[in-house]
């Protein structure tokens, strides 16, 4: 079995600048999502091969990744580096130079996102054995966490000009 593990980085952020190489407790909070990938890689490597590419069109996080061995980086076009660009061709357009440039197919693709630095090798292990799993048939596994609160809290919508919120609430 070929795995790919994508990481997945674009170099615009409206809500917090520069994110993905910001610093995090001493580290670029990249760093944290190639070390999960690696330690992946590791510990599957006599069960599969598993290959880990990061897909930027900041060269700022290009240079980072490239300091990890055993982790490509690819260059993203810039249609797909537009804040609205959709994910799922950003994750095809690496797992097609990923299969061109080593000359393999890969039989299931493993996205992660930069943004959840506390990812575990059990969560990753999990949702592969829940997409491998035959009682399931499933052809796609993600992750979610119920929201804590009411998700309106915070929602607006703007009417001639005013923003109000859509829903009432105690949050402030």
């Amino acid at each position: 079995m070929k795995l790919l593990i994508t990481i997945c980085g674009r170099s615009g952020s409206k809500g917090v600048r520069s994110k993905n190489i910001r610093d995090f407790l001493g580290r670029p909070l990249i760093h944290y999502t190639l070390i999960s990938a690696l330690q992946y890689k590791q510990k599957k490597q006599f069960e599969m091969l598993v290959d880990i590419c990061v897909s930027s069109d900041s060269m700022e996080l290009l240079e980072i990744a490239k300091k990890y061995e055993g982790v490509f980086t690819i260059v993203r076009p810039n249609e797909l580096s537009t804040e609205l660009a959709p994910k799922v061709p950003v994750i095809q357009h690496a797992t097609k130079t990923m299969e061109e440039t080593l000359g393999r197919e890969y039989d299931i693709v493993m996205d992660l996102d930069i943004t959840s630095p506390l990812r575990k090798f059990e969560d990753m292990e999990n949702a592969l054995n829940k997409l491998l799993d035959k009682s399931y048939n499933y052809d796609l596994v993600f992750s979610a966490v119920k929201a804590r609160r009411n998700p309106y809290f915070n929602m607006v919508e703007i009417n001639e000009g005013i923003a109000f919120k859509v829903k009432q609430s105690n949050y402030v």
